[in-house]
């Protein structure tokens, strides 16, 4: 069995130890990766999409992380920590790659690092309440709406080229859109349904960063970025909107 670059919390420290700049975090060499630092954790990331987070008690929860290659995954990932990806059907699932079992996915799915054991549960199935996600997808296509409107009518380039005119560092733009106050304020839009222009100057510079030249800049790129800032906070706007009720006791 291949032993991981990273095999426990301890092995991130030493990896990050060697990175020139802490804040951008240290590029795992011949490969898409990089690992950053996150509080007390580490970040197994690409782009702007986490793949692991690494705990200091050397275990690591794994993300289902979209539009990443499959092979990155499934031939990568393993030499840089201990965890494989297959596939149940269609749906992702994770193992240690000191074990034999793969566990379908799940959100939260942890492992113990040194051991292999999964040290995490799947969720409680919870009821969906219809009216409020009726509510939910209601605003979200009015939210949606008002974004394409200011797409069509250049708002979005207009605020590329006032960020390009002040020579940004444009690594520098970069946001985490898993971050609880980004998330907080992506539900604020949807809710409010409207683009503020804070929303969107982070919303530009974020695609910016990704792109590095202004040029290259078009509708499907404002729209590869909303999305992934969707997707991270989809989750808290199903608590914002109340979506999921408890099961009651003769349905668990």
């Amino acid at each position: 069995m291949t032993v991981p670059m990273i095999a426990s919390y301890a092995d991130a420290e030493a990896v990050f130890a060697k990175a020139r700049n802490p804040e951008k975090g240290k590029p795992l060499k011949h490969t898409i990766y990089r690992l950053i630092k996150d509080g007390d954790e580490f970040v197994l990331t690409t782009s702007s999409k986490h793949v692991a987070k690494i705990y200091r008690n050397s275990t690591i929860e794994v993300f289902v992380p979209k539009y990443t290659p499959s092979w990155s995954l499934t031939t990568v990932l393993p030499q840089l920590v201990p965890v494989k990806v297959g596939w149940i059907g269609r749906k992702m699932a994770f193992m240690h790659t000191g074990k034999s079992i793969l566990i379908p996915h799940y959100k939260g799915i942890t492992f113990d690092m040194l051991t292999g054991e999964c040290v995490s549960q799947p969720p409680t199935k919870l009821n969906v309440n219809k009216d409020k996600r009726k509510e939910y997808l209601r605003d979200l296509r009015v939210f949606k709406r008002q974004f394409e409107t200011r797409l069509k009518l250049g708002v979005f380039n207009a605020i590329a080229d006032q960020i390009m005119a002040e020579k940004p560092e444009l690594w520098g733009l970069r946001v985490r859109w898993n971050n609880n106050l980004t998330m907080q304020m992506v539900a604020y839009q949807v809710q409010n349904k409207t683009i503020s222009h804070e929303f969107a100057k982070i919303l530009v510079g974020h695609t910016l960063s990704d792109y590095y030249n202004r040029t290259n800049l078009d509708h499907a790129a404002f729209r590869r970025t909303l999305n992934v800032a969707l997707n991270n906070a989809r989750d808290l706007m199903r608590i914002v909107y109340e979506i999921y009720e408890e099961p009651n006791d003769a349905e668990v």
